[in-house]
């Protein structure tokens, strides 16, 4: 979808950090919890590489001297570096949020075992 693609990861990302909170009781939605300014940054610089890279290439295409095709690799260049930032970033966010659904999955492992044991 065109225009989705533009803010539906970040919304998905957003709702994976909220409900990974390990804070979080057994059955509270957590969808107006804050997020971290890691997955804003991320977002932004993928979008930010998207857009120079998109534009590096379109100036490559009407380039006809030297010189606009080297500008145009330079600003692919920095797109590039750009897109590395947003693979760092989306990787911490991926290891955060992996631990914090670890810890999320004991806490509530322990609150099983107690309601059983209260149960029994």
């Amino acid at each position: 979808v065109p225009i989705l693609n533009f803010g539906r990861p970040q919304q998905i990302a957003n709702d994976i950090w909220r409900g990974s909170d390990p804070a979080l009781p057994t059955r509270v939605g957590a969808w107006s919890r804050p997020v971290p300014t890691l997955l804003g940054l991320w977002w932004a610089a993928w979008i930010v590489a998207l857009l120079v890279s998109r534009g590096a290439f379109r100036s490559s295409l009407s380039a006809s001297t030297a010189e606009e095709f080297r500008t145009s690799a330079i600003v692919d260049i920095i797109g590039i570096a750009v897109e590395m930032a947003a693979a760092v970033l989306a990787i911490l966010f991926v290891r955060r949020a992996t631990a914090r659904q670890d810890a999320r999955a004991s806490q509530l492992q322990r609150v099983s075992m107690v309601n059983d044991l209260q149960a029994v």
